[in-house]
């Protein structure tokens, strides 16, 4: 029985030697073909089709139509999170109002005198609990349009922000590249990390 379990320990631990070898190949491999794909990523020529945007055009855009400006950058994938949040925004507004001025109506018909009025709004008939949901309303209602103008804001600047930095333009000088690496480690198994240098010419 001990000496089942020793070649099974055995052949478990050649199957992890065998197994670490052959990662330790495919990282040399796939350090080989990211150089070269370095390389010739570096060899091509800069795409002559480079059009900066109008950050005043951008602006134009975002003011004049919520994504818009977005639109007009090219970065269509922020146009669902701008309408999603304003959209979201507004509708909170609105049922904040449309709260706002059931609680009011409904406390002023309990304020008139006249008890056939007295019907609530949304379960609560009480003047003092009408009065505390009016107020909760009414900062739903102020919160609202502050954070509808905040977004609002925040899309145009989003969308100038985007138009100003397209200027920006990364030529052939300046190289970022990545590395997989194997280190040493004379504790143990070798240490896998990744290497990234910046070339500045």
């Amino acid at each position: 029985m001990g000496a089942s379990l020793r070649n099974k320990l055995s052949l478990v631990f050649m199957f992890l030697l065998a197994f670490s070898l052959q990662a330790q190949e495919n990282i040399t491999d796939t350090s080989q073909s990211a150089q070269d794909s370095v390389l010739a990523l570096s060899e091509e020529a800069v795409d002559d089709s480079f059009h900066p945007k109008d950050f005043k055009r951008a602006i134009l855009w975002a003011s004049t139509l919520p994504g818009a400006g977005q639109a007009y950058n090219e970065k269509y994938w922020k146009m669902p999170i701008v309408y999603g949040g304003l959209g979201g925004i507004t509708y909170w507004l609105v049922s904040g109002v449309k709260d706002f001025r059931c609680y009011r109506g409904a406390l002023r018909a309990l304020n008139d005198g006249d008890p056939s009025n007295d019907l609530g709004c949304n379960g609560f008939t009480s003047s003092s609990a009408l009065q505390l949901k009016r107020e909760s309303s009414r900062r739903q209602v102020d919160y609202g349009v502050l954070l509808l103008s905040l977004g609002y804001a925040l899309q145009i600047m989003d969308a100038a922000v985007d138009a100003r930095l397209s200027h920006f333009q990364v030529d052939d000088n300046l190289l970022l590249t990545w590395n997989p690496i194997v280190l040493p480690n004379p504790l143990g198994s070798p240490i896998v990390g990744l290497s990234v240098s910046l070339h500045l010419e």
